[in-house]
C-alpha cells in the first residue's frame, strides 16, 4: 500500500509554526529613566521643574525625588526644585521599585547677584578699599554711596575715607537691576601719640606782640582738639585758640595738651624792642575834662591828661615814718615786732596809729583817695593829720601821694589801719591819693602809678594785685576815680609804669616836646586852645651801651572844655 506524505507535511508545518511562535514571544522590559538635564543653576527663591522621560513605561509607575540638603534647595513630589540658600546639593530621581533607575542632578544655588567685601573699620583720616561685584554686568561695576558723608565718604572705586568717629552704611547699587547691598563700616578715632607745635608765619616775638600758634596731633586721624597753657603767665599767656600774648621778656614754654594727656610744646624766647614799648605808652587822644572831687562838698576840677601813659618825671619819695605808739591802755605796747594775729589786731586797733605789728605777708596794694578836696590838703597835710589830735578814728596808711611828692608814713611790712578789714590790715599796703582843690590830679595819679609799679616789682606782685578800698569793705573809695569812671584809666598808667620798670629799667627815656606851649617835656598837657590842635613829641631811648633810638609821635589835643 502506498503511504501518503501529506499528513507528515502538515505535522511538520504545525511543529515549525509552534517553534516560531515560541521564539517570537518575549518577557516585558523594565522601565528606564532619562533626565532632560543633570545640572541646574538657580538664584535664591527661583523654582524649576525637573525634566525627565520614562522608557518602557508601565501603568502605575511613581517617580521619587529627594534633596541631599533641604537648606540649600528643596524638591517636591512633582519634581519642582525651590532654591533656598546659596550652596550646592544633589537631588536624586528614581522610579519607585526600580532602584537601578536612580539618577543624580547637581544643583547650584547662586547667592545674591551683588557682593560687597572688605574691612569693617577705618581710622579717621585714613582709607580702606571695598570690593564689589555685580553678576549681572560683564564688567562687574556698581554705583557707590555713603549714607553719612560727615562720617565717611566713598568714591567710584570703593575707596572709603574715614572723616569722623561713628558708624556709617556704605551702599552699592546694581546698574542694571534694582538690587542693592549694604555694609556697615565703623570709623575709629585713633588715640593721640604726639603733638607738634609751631608758630604761624614768621612774626617778631617781642614784648607786647601777639603771635599765633598751630598744632598737629599724630596720627592724623586722632582728635585734633587741644587745650593750651603757658609755663609762666607772667611772661606770656595763651588762649584756647592758640593766640599767645607776650607780656614780658624771657623764655616760656607754650604747651598743647591732646586727649589722654599727650603733650607737645614750643619754647618762645621773648625779646625787648624798646621803641615798641614806647609806642604802647602813646595816647593819641588824651583826656581834657571836668572831674568832680568829693570831700566835705563836691567840687569840679579841670583835668588835663598826658600824651603818654608813662610819666618820665621823678617819683619824689620822702620818708616820714611816724613813731610807734609806745603804750596801749597805759601799759607798754606788747605787740611791737610781733606777727599779726586776730587777737593783736582787736587789741591794738583804735588805740595805736603805728602799732609796730608785722604783717605775715604782703599780697596786694590798696588804692584809696583822701576824700578831702579842700585847698592845701596835700601829702604833707595828711602826714601831719595822721599824728595830730584830729585823727580821732586812729587811722593810718603807708603812703600819701600828691602832684608834687610821695610821703611814706609806715614801713611796708607793718600793719596800717586802712581797708577796714583784717585782711586789709595784715596783707596790704595802703596808698592814699590827694584830691585837693586846684592840684594837678592827673599828675597825682601818674605819680601814684609810678609808686605802685615800684612796689609791685619789689614784692613780686602783679598789676591784678592792686585792689580798691571798695574790694575789702564796699566803701566807695577811691571815690573820685570811681564816680568819674576813671579807675581803669588810672590802672592803665600803672601798667605802663610797671612795663617800663620791668623791661626798660636799664634804659634812659627822654621826652622832647615840639610844642612846649601845649605839652611839656613830661608829656603833660599844659594848655589847650578853643579848637583842637595836633602836637608832636619825640621819645629817645638809650642804654649807654650803644643803643640809642628815637621815635616821633603825634597826639590830637581837644578843644578846651
Amino acid at each position: 500500500m502506498k503511504k501518503s506524505w501529506k499528513p507528515l507535511a502538515v505535522l511538520f508545518v504545525l511543529f515549525a509554526f509552534a517553534l516560531f511562535a515560541i521564539a517570537c514571544k518575549k518577557e516585558p522590559l523594565d522601565p528606564e529613566l532619562e533626565l532632560t538635564r543633570t545640572a541646574y543653576e538657580l538664584e535664591i527663591g527661583a523654582t524649576t521643574d525637573i525634566g525627565y522621560t520614562i522608557k518602557n513605561e508601565k501603568d502605575g509607575l511613581t517617580v521619587l525625588f529627594a534633596s541631599e540638603d533641604d537648606e540649600v534647595a528643596t524638591v517636591d513630589s512633582a519634581g519642582k526644585i525651590t532654591a533656598i540658600a546659596e550652596g550646592e546639593t544633589v537631588i536624586t530621581v528614581v522610579i519607585d521599585g526600580y532602584p537601578e533607575t536612580e539618577k543624580e542632578i547637581a544643583v547650584s544655588i547662586l547667592g545674591f547677584p551683588l557682593t560687597l567685601t572688605g574691612p569693617n573699620s577705618v581710622n579717621v583720616g585714613e582709607t580702606i578699599t571695598l570690593t564689589a561685584t555685580d553678576r549681572n554686568r560683564p564688567d562687574n561695576t556698581v554705583l557707590w554711596e555713603s549714607e553719612n558723608q560727615q562720617i565717611a565718604s566713598v568714591d567710584e572705586n570703593g575707596t572709603v575715607t574715614g572723616i569722623a568717629p561713628g558708624t556709617v552704611t556704605i551702599k552699592i547699587y546694581s546698574k542694571v537691576t534694582t538690587d542693592t547691598l549694604e555694609k556697615e563700616i565703623t570709623v575709629v578715632q585713633p588715640e593721640p601719640v604726639a603733638v607738634e607745635v609751631s608758630v604761624r608765619g614768621n612774626p617778631r616775638i617781642i614784648v607786647l606782640s601777639e603771635i599765633r600758634l598751630k598744632h598737629k596731633v599724630s596720627p592724623a586721624g586722632a582728635n585734633q582738639n587741644v587745650t593750651w597753657r603757658s609755663s609762666d603767665e607772667n611772661i606770656a599767656t595763651v588762649d584756647q585758640e592758640g593766640r599767645v600774648y607776650c607780656l614780658h621778656s624771657g623764655t616760656v614754654d607754650i604747651i598743647a595738651v591732646a586727649d589722654g594727656g599727650v603733650e607737645g610744646s614750643i619754647t618762645l624766647n621773648i625779646e625787648v624792642d624798646p621803641i615798641e614799648i614806647i609806642k604802647s605808652f602813646h595816647v593819641a587822644n588824651p583826656i581834657a575834662r571836668y572831674v568832680t572831687t568829693y570831700g566835705n562838698s563836691e567840687k569840679s576840677e579841670l583835668v588835663y591828661g598826658s600824651v603818654s601813659r608813662y610819666f618820665p618825671g621823678p617819683l619824689n619819695l620822702r620818708e616820714q615814718i611816724i613813731d610807734i605808739t609806745p603804750t596801749i591802755d597805759g601799759a607798754p605796747n606788747p605787740y611791737i615786732g610781733q606777727v599779726a594775729t586776730p587777737a593783736m589786731i582787736q587789741a591794738a586797733e583804735m588805740k595805736t596809729v603805728r602799732s609796730g605789728i608785722l604783717k605775715p605777708e604782703i599780697k596786694s596794694i590798696i588804692y584809696h583817695d583822701t576824700g578831702n578836696n579842700d585847698i592845701g590838703t596835700n601829702a604833707a597835710n595828711h602826714a601831719a593829720f595822721m599824728v595830730g589830735p584830729y585823727n580821732n578814728l586812729v587811722r593810718s596808711w603807708h603812703y600819701t601821694v600828691d602832684d608834687e611828692e610821695v610821703i611814706q608814713h609806715l614801713p611796708d611790712n607793718e600793719v596800717g589801719w586802712q581797708g577796714d578789714t583784717y585782711a586789709a590790715y595784715t596783707t596790704t599796703i595802703g596808698i592814699e591819693t590827694c584830691v585837693d582843690q586846684n592840684s594837678d590830679l592827673y599828675t597825682t595819679w601818674h605819680r601814684t602809678a609810678k609808686l605802685m609799679a615800684t612796689l609791685l616789682v619789689k614784692y613780686d606782685l602783679k598789676v591784678s594785685d592792686i585792689k580798691q578800698h571798695y574790694d575789702f569793705s564796699q566803701k566807695n573809695c577811691p571815690q573820685t576815680l570811681r564816680r568819674n569812671n576813671l579807675y581803669a584809666n588810672a590802672i592803665s598808667l600803672v601798667e605802663a609804669e610797671y612795663l617800663a620798670l620791668t623791661e626798660l629799667s636799664g634804659y634812659t627815656i627822654t621826652f622832647t616836646s615840639s610844642n612846649t606851649e601845649y605839652v611839656d617835656n613830661y608829656g603833660r598837657i599844659v594848655k589847650l586852645l578853643d579848637q583842637p590842635i595836633r602836637v608832636g613829641y619825640m621819645v629817645t631811648v638809650s642804654d649807654g651801651k650803644g643803643y640809642n633810638e628815637s621815635i616821633f609821635l603825634y597826639s590830637d589835643l581837644p578843644a578846651k572844655p
